[in-house]
Order: structure tokens, then C-alpha cells, then sequence
């Protein structure tokens, strides 16, 4: 049977240029037991034996780009399994490293063959040996070649490894399943045999070998050239090789599980425009543009390159593991520096750390930019310097003086730098007041003229000794201290101060709900005001602020009960009446209604409507008028202070559906339903809350259910006709899309059965664009894709399917 980890070659995204032969050969031959590789006089890209095997077309893919080529016979030998010395050289090629170690392995002479691989491969951190040796000559075993793949593509090590897909997940070694875990998630680690079984220490032999670099690196550039990368799953790698081409220009764009800018790249200018990818990993100096919408989790520079983030471009985490510089005009939420000599320009990241005896980030006129290894003081801090001419890092800024100088000013932001400013000291609590204590002077902007605190002349500018303030139970005392939150005791509302480049007073957030997961209400979020405070520098601390206090609710999760209904019509009014009490008045103070009209007549449609609250104090009385398209009144509702429903028809006596929901302050709901038909009576009164999501009941190939992990065969060329998903409740689209992959790309689609809206049908086509694949099938159903009538959205759903063709077939 053969391995779920082969993949065919017209799965890939292969430019023209990665399609150009590199200068540099390999040989993999019976000529390692001779101590020297084969040499050959020109590359061949055809072999005698290579035809026969199942991984043809990737073993032809890297012969053309000179990774690999015939031993001194003329043979791959695709089934011979592989050496961590052959697997070293490999990667030395596929990268173009150069850069090499001392020798530190006790069975490494330095004169062998494959010597400088090992120690290239080591310096680049893919190979580290087992402490003692290389074990070059040894055969590598799968986990061993999927750790070193991992590390050369910038795939970062998970902490709790979860690979219970595999039945003998456990069997992986504990340095190799955190590199595991992911690329099985990615796609590009398949089990063998049915595809349930890791086989971490089985030796994998060359033809799996060139197989899972197909399968995993999409586009391999050599040259300059524009791609689109168009699977997140696999990996863009940029070789652009010698120096000759130094001056390569390489943009990329689309989606992808990473981007690898190779050693090889060496000069090369690099555009990611408008690309998705999970990692960069960047290990040439190069220059690196991130234009567009370009988006990366993670961003490793770690050689001395240029890095140009632009406005839109984002990078969630970035590390600087060199002497790299960096112009940043766009987002990056958190950076790590460990390298000295790193230049820092532009906005700051959000979160700035500094490894320990690592000099502090300048920018490029020479000013220390702070970070999170100081912590401020008499050196002052940010992108200035205080005190005395010290300097230094801090985290809410370090302290200006009369010889420090700076430029604090900023944009602020979800996650804001922190720049030079004042810093916080001392936060205190005491009779229901929270004081924060600076280490300097604080001064408030009016009209852009800096107002120093408790010196000014001025009312509107002399926060201590503000009337208003104080009347609000605000207090600042002397120069340095402020009182950053009060509570409003008869509301439970807390008000902050965040320091946040706003006038005094500007900014009022009004307190909303927090939710649960089913709408339930469970406390209510601080209103904030916003006051800039500067030094007399002009620095602007950011987002200085701290909640002292939280309210929290226990979780109101029953609805409105309806305890009794009357229908009564009064007289020739034809009104009708429906009274509906609660048992606590008060839940009904912050009543949100909501309403919807279906006539049985076409031509009334609902042109407008007014509102108008009889009872402004309580927010209970409530009226919405409706009219046709002529513009005469058809009926009303009327929700009076004691919770009375009216329904008046329409004078014509034409029946209609009416749909009446109201809303305790918590967000459940009576969840009513009255049907008026043309005797007026009334029906379905009371339809219970429904607060269940969406579930799958079952998933069936033609009819015939299959469970979450399942292996279905098939034969050459049948075709599976029908894919459903049976869910627990009628359901429509939702807000959030779905994905269906088949070995790490999206191959399908689903509809919901207009008939029967309870079930999901599946599309699936392989390359061939017959129903059928070999491979994995993954049905990744986002939370939020799917939602039932009552507006519940299901939760994150992910099914997997393994086909497989018959054996023989």
C-alpha cells in the first residue's frame, strides 16, 4: 500500500524561475560506501530507475534544480534510505549555506565528504547531533529528517505537542514532537500504511525524502521573479545563489504556511506584498519590504538585514537575532531583541524585551529606544534621554530632566509603544480612590499649551484644585500624584483615567454588558475618560492606567417567564390585547424590542415607523406605528410601563403574522411567537428560549456513516457521489468561512439542502477533477460559520477523513 505522504507534481505552485538548474550538484549514491561522493560531468534529469518509482514527478523536480542526481552508475536508487550526512547536504544545497561551526563532534575528522554540510547545517541550528557525535553515516530516521525540515523552514517548536491523531504518537522522541505536532497540522506529516501510524524511528529511504520536500515547499525561487504563493500549508523558499545574482528581486505575494529567505539570498531585494503567512524566517542580508496587507505570526531576522514594515503590513511577533535594521510604519505587536547593534525607526512595537547584557536598540541617529530589560530610573528612558545625559530603557518610560531631551510623541494604538514619558511609581488604594504616584512633574495639553498640574493660575488648567473634579470625587495632590479611578457607589460603575493624548474630559465610554458564549450577561465593562498628560518635555506617557476595581455579575441565564395571557377583543376597535407579567419588575429597566411583520396581503409593506417612549424615566413605553405604501396607518404596538402588548389590526380585518420579542437587560428574551388569523385568535404563545448551538449528529460517504478518523477505500476511479454532514438543527450561513482540504489544500466546498436545512452537502474534487482524492480529507468547520434560527452559532468543528486507494487497484 502505498505511503499517504507521496503527492503528485501538479499539486504545486512552480515558477518558471525555480525551474532554473542551480550550479551546484549532489550526489546520493552507492558511491558513500567508497568514503567520496560520484561526481558527474552534467546534471541529468532522468534516470533509468526513477520512472518506476511512486514519487517520479517529485524526485524529477529536484534533479532539474540540482539538489540531487545519479550515483556513479546512473542510478537514484529512490528506494535506498537516506544518511543524516546525505539529508545535511541536501539542505546545504536547498538553502545555500555557507557559514560553518568549529568542529565539535568527536567522530567528525573534518576530511569527509559531507564535513562541511554537517558543520553547516549546524551553524544554521537544523543539525545538533546527539551531544557527542554527528552520526553522519548512520541512516536518518523520519522524525529525524521532520525536525530538521522544521527547523530550516522557521517552524517554531510547540511546548505541549499534541499528536493523538497517530496511535503511536507516544513513540516520538520528546525533542521531536514539538516540531512534529505542527507540521502534522500543516498537512506535510501524513502517517504510513492507513495513514494512523507516525513511525517516528522508521528510516526513511530517498523517493519519501524528495516526496515531502514537494509536498512541502510550493515555490522554490532562484532568481528574481514575482509569485503568488497559494497554499497555506506550504513553504516559499528563497536561494537566489551566487553573487552573480546578488542583485535579485523577489516579490511574493498571496498565502502560505512561511516564507524563507535562504543564506543563498545574500543582496537580494525581497517584497512579501500582500502575503498571509504564519512564519518569516529571514537568514541572509537582505532587504525585506512588507507591503500591502501583508501579515506574518512570526518574523525571525537573524542576519543583517534591512526590514521595512509598511503601514498596513503587520507582524505579531518579531525576533532580531542580528545586527538588523528595522523601519517600522506599520503594526508589530511584540519584538525581542537578542543582538547588539539592532536599529529600531519609526513607530515602536507594543511590547518591547531586551535580553539580558544585550545592548539597548538605538535608532538610526543614535538614540536608545527603551525596552522591557530596564526598568527606568535616574537614567531616564524611551527614545530620549534624562537625568544627568543617562540613558536607558524602561517600562512606562524613564524620567526627564533638565539635560534630557526626547521625542515621546506617538499614535497611540490597540497595543501602544512605550516612549520617554512619565512612569509610574506607586499605585495605591484607599476609600474607594485610587491614587497613582509618577516620578516627575505631570502636566495637562489645553489648545496644545502644556498647563503644569497644581501650579497653574488657571481654572481650567488646575486639575489639584478643580471644583469640578473634586465635586466628582477626582483627586490629584501636589505636583506628581493623581487619582486615576473613582466609583460611582449608587451605579457600581467604574470610571478610568488612561493618559491617552485626549483633552480633560474628552472621550466618554458609556458602560456596555459582557456576554457569555450564549449571550448570557455577566458584569459590565469600566466607562473611561481620557486626559493627556505630558512632561515638560512634551512626552506623552501611553495607556498609564490600571482597574482597581471590577465588577463582576453572576451570569443571568433564565429568561423572562410567562406567567399568564388574555386575548381580548374590545369592541369595534378590534383591539387586541395581550398582557404579559413578570414576576420582577425591575429586570424589565433595560428592555430591548425587537419586531418584524410578514402580512398576507403584498401590497402593505412596512414604509415607516416611529417610537415614541411613554415613560422616558423607565425606557418601558414603546410604540411603533406601521403604514402601506399609501402611507395610511395599518396597526400599532404599544408596550406600556406594566408590560402590556397591543396589537390593534389593520381596519380592513386583513389577518397577518406577527413576531414580538422583548429583551431583559441580561439579553434573554421571551422568545414569543402570535399568529392572528382572520377569527383573531391567537396562537403559539409561548416558544421556549432556545440557547443550543448547532452540533453534528453524523457524516456519511454515500449514505454510509463514517466517524471522525476513519480510513475509506476505494477503487481506481469511483467516484463518491454524495458527502453529507447532519447536523442537529436546520441551520443558514453564518458570518465566518469554511474550509475543506485534502492533504493541506482547500479542495471543496459545502451547501446547505435547501429542503432539509439540517444537512450539509460536500463537493469534494481531487486535481483530476474527479469526487475522489487520495490523501487526507479535512473538514474545517470555523465557529460562527453556521447559526440556527435562533441565531446560535456553532462552535469549531474539524472532521478527518483518510481514503485511500486499494491495494493492487
Amino acid at each position: 500500500m502505498r505511503h499517504i505522504l507521496s503527492i503528485t507534481a501538479t499539486w504545486r505552485n512552480l515558477p518558471m524561475q525555480a525551474k532554473k538548474p542551480l550550479a551546484l550538484l549532489l550526489s546520493l549514491s552507492m558511491g558513500l560506501s567508497m568514503g567520496t561522493p560520484a561526481l558527474a560531468a552534467a546534471r541529468e534529469t532522468s534516470l533509468p530507475d526513477v520512472g518506476q518509482s511512486w514519487a517520479a514527478d517529485s524526485i524529477h523536480r529536484w534533479l532539474e534544480a540540482g539538489l540531487v542526481e545519479g550515483d556513479d552508475q546512473g542510478l537514484f536508487r529512490p528506494a535506498a534510505n537516506l544518511t543524516r550526512g546525505e539529508l545535511a547536504t541536501i539542505f546545504v544545497r536547498l538553502l545555500g549555506l555557507s557559514e560553518k561551526v568549529p568542529n565539535r563532534y568527536a567522530d567528525l575528522k573534518g576530511d569527509e565528504w559531507y564535513a562541511d554540510a554537517i558543520l553547516k547545517c549546524t551553524a544554521a541550528g537544523i543539525m545538533e547531533g546527539d551531544g557527542t557525535n554527528c552520526n553522519a553515516t548512520q541512516t536518518i530516521t523520519r522524525q529525524e529528517t521532520m525536525v530538521m525540515f522544521a527547523r530550516a523552514m522557521g517552524i517554531r517548536e510547540e511546548k505541549e505537542p499534541n499528536l493523538g491523531q497517530f496511535v503511536d504518537g507516544t513513540d516520538a522522541a520528546g525533542w521531536a514532537a514539538g516540531y512534529l505536532a505542527p507540521l502534522a497540522q500543516l498537512g506535510i506529516l501524513s502517517g504510513v500504511e492507513d495513514g494512523s501510524h507516525l513511525a517516528p524511528m522508521a528510516n526513511i529511504d530517498r523517493a519519501s525524502t524528495m516526496a515531502l520536500l514537494d509536498k512541502a515547499v510550493s515555490d522554490y525561487i532562484t532568481g528574481s521573479a514575482q509569485v503568488e504563493a497559494e497554499d497555506e500549508g506550504r513553504f516559499v523558499v528563497i536561494n537566489t545563489g551566487s553573487a552573480a545574482r546578488s542583485g535579485a528581486q523577489v516579490e511574493v505575494s498571496g498565502r502560505a504556511a512561511g516564507l524563507v529567505v535562504a543564506p543563498g539570498s545574500a543582496g537580494a531585494k525581497v517584497t512579501a506584498q500582500d502575503l498571509t503567512a504564519a512564519t518569516v524566517k529571514v537568514d541572509a542580508p537582505v532587504e525585506l519590504t512588507l507591503s500591502g496587507s501583508t501579515s506574518a505570526d512570526y518574523l525571525s531576522v537573524n542576519a543583517e538585514a534591512q526590514l521595512a514594515v509598511e503601514k498596513d503590513a503587520s507582524v505579531e511577533e518579531l525576533s532580531l537575532n542580528a545586527a538588523a535594521q528595522v523601519d517600522n510604519q506599520g503594526t508589530i505587536g511584540k519584538a525581542a531583541v537578542n543582538a547588539d547593534g539592532v536599529v529600531l525607526d519609526g513607530k515602536l512595537p507594543g511590547s518591547l524585551e531586551v535580553t539580558d547584557g544585550v545592548d539597548q536598540p538605538t535608532d538610526s541617529e543614535g538614540n536608545q529606544v527603551g525596552g522591557d530589560n530596564n526598568n527606568g530610573g535616574s537614567n531616564g528612558g524611551g527614545s530620549g534621554s534624562g537625568g544627568s545625559g543617562g540613558s536607558g530603557g524602561g517600562n512606562g518610560g524613564g524620567s526627564g530632566g533638565s539635560d534630557g531631551d526626547g521625542d515621546g510623541d506617538g499614535d497611540g494604538g490597540q497595543v501602544p509603544p512605550v516612549q520617554a514619558g512619565p512612569a509610574v511609581t506607586q499605585v495605591s488604594e484607599e476609600e474607594g480612590k485610587v491614587t497613582i504616584q509618577f516620578d516627575q512633574a505631570l502636566y495637562t495639553m489645553e489648545e496644545d499649551v502644556l498647563t503644569k498640574i497644581g501650579s497653574s493660575s488657571t481654572p481650567e488648567g488646575d486639575v489639584v484644585n478643580n471644583e469640578a473634579l473634586q465635586a466628582a470625587g477626582y483627586a490629584i495632590s501636589g505636583d506628581v500624584q493623581i487619582t486615576n479611578l473613582y466609583v460611582d457607589n449608587e451605579t457600581g460603575f467604574v470610571w478610568t483615567f488612561d493618559f491617552n493624548s485626549a483633552k480633560l474630559g474628552d472621550g466618554m465610554r458609556y458602560n456596555k454588558a459582557i456576554y457569555d458564549a450564549e449571550g448570557n450577561s455577566a458584569g459590565y465593562l469600566t466607562a473611561r475618560r481620557h486626559v493627556a498628560l505630558k512632561d515638560d518635555e512634551g512626552r506623552t506617557p501611553y495607556y498609564v492606567w490600571t482597574v482597581a476595581f471590577e465588577q463582576e455579575a453572576e451570569a443571568d441565564i433564565t429568561a423572562p417567564v410567562l406567567e399568564k395571557e388574555s386575548v381580548t377583543l374590545l369592541g369595534d376597535d378590534d383591539t387586541l390585547t395581550l398582557t404579559v407579567p413578570v414576576s420582577d419588575q425591575g429586570e424589565l429597566a433595560y428592555l430591548e424590542i425587537d419586531h418584524s411583520l410578514e402580512a398576507s396581503f403584498p401590497e402593505f409593506t412596512v414604509e415607516a415607523k416611529s417610537y415614541d417612549f411613554l415613560d422616558e424615566e423607565s425606557g418601558l413605553g414603546y410604540t411603533s406605528v406601521y403604514t402601506d405604501t399609501q402611507g395610511e396607518q395599518k396597526w400599532e404596538i404599544t408596550l406600556n410601563p406594566v408590560a402590556t402588548a397591543l396589537l390593534r389590526q389593520a381596519a380592513d380585518g386583513s389577518p397577518m403574522t406577527f413576531y414580538f420579542s422583548v429583551k431583559d437587560k441580561a439579553g434573554n428574551q421571551f422568545g414569543s411567537m402570535y399568529f392572528v388569523d382572520e377569527e383573531m385568535t391567537v396562537s403559539d404563545v409561548s416558544v421556549p428560549l432556545d440557547t443550543t448551538a448547532p452540533t453534528v449528529v453524523s457524516f456519511a460517504i454515500d449514505d454510509q456513516v463514517v466517524e471522525d478518523g476513519d480510513t475509506v477505500n476505494f477503487d481506481e476511479g469511483q467516484e463518491f457521489t454524495s458527502l453529507t454532514v447532519t447536523l442537529s438543527e436546520a441551520v443558514v450561513a453564518g458570518d465566518q468561512t469554511q474550509h475543506i482540504t485534502i492533504d493541506g489544500h482547500e479542495f471543496g466546498t459545502f451547501v446547505i439542502d435547501e429542503a432539509d436545512p439540517t444537512k450539509l452537502h460536500i463537493t469534494v474534487t481531487n486535481h483530476n477533477g474527479n469526487k475522489y482524492v487520495e490523501g487526507t480529507f479535512q473538514f474545517d468547520l470555523a465557529a460562527g460559520a453556521l447559526k440556527d434560527a435562533s441565531g446560535n452559532e456553532n462552535e469549531e468543528l474539524s472532521y478527518t477523513i483518510h481514503f485511500t486507494q486499494n491495494p493492487g487497484v
